[in-house]
């Protein structure tokens, strides 16, 4: 496995190194852990435009005798269009509507369990999950009202879409949208699981490579289902490649004719990577100590076999040393996504599901490029 492809796996993770907060916040409100994942979540569809555009989001609530007002404040780099400000409208309309019906559909649901004296199971201490939701199962005007809540987001972001799928890739020299494609065209579809939807996903990524424009007052109304069912089926798959337990053994063992790259920039994730290749030396004695963060040491991990060959290691230093690093990155990866993990179990449910709610999806079969 290269190297890199682990590396950038962290960058899909957030690191847990926020400071301490210093409010009278019970420990066991999680509050604040699901605002956080709200205003983000806002802030990521309110941006439209391929380029340049950074928007935050902060929200303060407001008492007025007995309610309540709640008033999001929107701040961007460019300037918020007027376009920006009636999708965010609309948006929290129509949030404010699903909430409304979904608390309903919880309400019925919660009180057949009761009827039926099965007792919901309790995750963690003082806190009794709800039932499990079923995104299938969810009456048909639920159901309607999601799905077109994910085409307005999806169809306002189409400009960023196009850029993300059509943005260059220098060790290719192509996009990155087609790089992907062809490197999942390279993969035995035999092999295992994980390459199955890693094909599945470049089958509906070439297919938005050839139809998807950079604008949507261009595109085809009948073909708006394509992107929604689209992205929603990626989204899935996604989920699923992240579940496999097997997934970061399969990968190594898969057979590619597509070369290393090279480098994969500087970031902050340069630092873990360098220490974690310094324990690794460590662990078989091979002292390498650095000044400062990085001094002259240039981030030894982009190119580890070389680095040891140059230090004429043997064969078995060079194995143990590898074998070190990689298991080293995925705890440090499975620590990350852990803590993700049940930081989404907070924000998204109220479901008390350990698992994405269940959602129904099309078939890549159904995305032929050339249709």
């Amino acid at each position: 496995m290269d190297i890199e492809h682990l590396i950038a796996l962290l960058t899909e993770v957030d690191p847990q190194n926020e400071l301490p907060r210093r409010a009278n916040t019970p420990l066991e409100d999680t509050f604040h852990e699901r605002l956080r994942i709200v205003l983000d979540a806002i802030a990521s569809v309110l941006v439209s435009k391929p380029r340049g555009e950074v928007i935050a989001v902060g929200m303060r609530s407001q008492q007025n005798g007995l309610g309540k007002k709640i008033i999001l404040t929107l701040a961007s780099n460019t300037g918020i269009p007027k376009k920006t400000y009636q999708h965010a409208r609309n948006l929290i309309n129509d949030l404010k509507k699903l909430g409304a019906d979904f608390a309903d559909y919880r309400k019925s649901a919660e009180q057949e369990i009761h009827t039926s004296q099965i007792k919901p199971q309790q995750s963690e201490p003082g806190r009794v999950d709800s039932p499990e939701i079923d995104e299938r199962n969810l009456p048909p005007h639920l159901r309607q009202k999601i799905y077109l809540f994910r085409r307005r987001v999806l169809l306002f972001a189409l400009p960023k879409i196009h850029q993300r799928l059509h943005k260059g890739y220098k060790p290719t020299k192509s996009s990155r949208g087609l790089t992907f494609v062809r490197i999942a065209e390279e993969l035995d579809i035999n092999s295992n699981g994980s390459v199955n939807i890693l094909k599945e996903c470049s089958m509906i990524i070439n297919w938005m490579l050839h139809h998807l424009p950079n604008n949507s007052r261009l595109f085809p109304i009948e073909k708006e289902d394509y992107v929604v069912e689209g992205l929603n089926s990626i989204a899935g798959m996604v989920d699923e490649l992240f579940e496999t337990k097997t997934w970061l053994a399969d990968i190594p063992k898969t057979s590619s004719k597509i070369d290393a790259l090279p480098y994969i920039g500087v970031s902050k994730l340069s630092c873990v990577a360098c220490w974690e290749f310094f324990n690794a030396l460590h662990k078989v004695d091979c002292m390498f100590y650095v000044r400062g963060s990085h001094s002259k040491a240039y981030f030894p991990w982009k190119f580890p076999d070389v680095e040891m060959n140059t230090a004429k290691l043997l064969e078995s230093e060079k194995e143990k040393i590898l074998k070190s690093f990689y298991s080293d990155l995925a705890a440090t990866y499975t620590q990350r996504f852990k803590a993700k993990e049940r930081l989404r179990r907070m924000s998204e449910s109220s479901t008390g599901s350990t698992k994405p709610i269940p959602r129904d999806r099309w078939p890549a079969e159904k995305f032929p490029w050339g249709s």
